[in-house]
């Protein structure tokens, strides 16, 4: 498997989450306007959609989607180290070819430094790239449990990076720290 490399992989999930839902990039002429580069149907139904305010995080709690980091695939290896795994380099196993105990983030998506991870606390950590809980602000709080967990561990909205930046990713909130947010309303709007 090819794996690739820091940015290139963060620009990589970004890419596919946008194909996915059918977002297109805005771009600007020297004097023209803003508008979509090419439209589309998904473009077209999110216009088409009312502006409303995030809705309350009432009720929200991680456990409400589905056990952290499972087993989805059923071969007997968890969401998380599956990420690890695509994402690091250097990659040790404590298992054979599942449980990840060491590797290196080069370079973590954020800040482009390298972080070594070594199994237990380390400051590798594993971010949704859309946040679970502005997922539930979202509509997912309305939404089937299956799919809910499906999302916490699908590997197209997860990354590894740096502990310290989803920290501080958390704390500037989603409008600050992500570019994908008209995107995530849709997932959940849309169903």
């Amino acid at each position: 498997m090819t794996r690739l490399r820091g940015g290139v992989a963060a620009t990589a999930v970004a890419a596919a989450l946008f194909a996915a839902a059918g977002c297109t990039e805005q771009t600007t002429g020297t004097g023209g306007q803003k508008g979509p580069a090419g439209g589309g149907a998904a473009l077209t139904a999110a216009e088409s959609l009312p502006l409303k305010g995030p809705a309350p995080k009432t009720g929200y709690d991680r456990d409400r989607f589905g056990s952290p980091w499972a087993d989805t695939d059923s071969i007997d290896c968890g969401t998380r180290d599956h990420i690890c795994k695509r994402d690091l380099a250097d990659v040790e196993f404590s298992d054979g070819n599942c449980t990840v105990a060491s590797g290196t983030l080069d370079p973590d998506p954020y800040t482009g430094k390298d972080v070594t991870f070594t199994g237990g606390r380390s400051p590798v950590d594993i971010d949704h790239v859309i946040a679970l809980s502005d997922a539930w602000q979202k509509g997912a709080q309305q939404g089937d449990p299956g799919k809910r967990m499906a999302d916490a561990n699908d590997l197209m909205l997860a990354a590894s990076v740096s502990d310290a930046d989803v920290s501080q990713r958390q704390s500037v909130g989603v409008e600050q720290s992500c570019l994908m947010r008209t995107c995530s309303e849709l997932r959940w709007e849309k169903g």
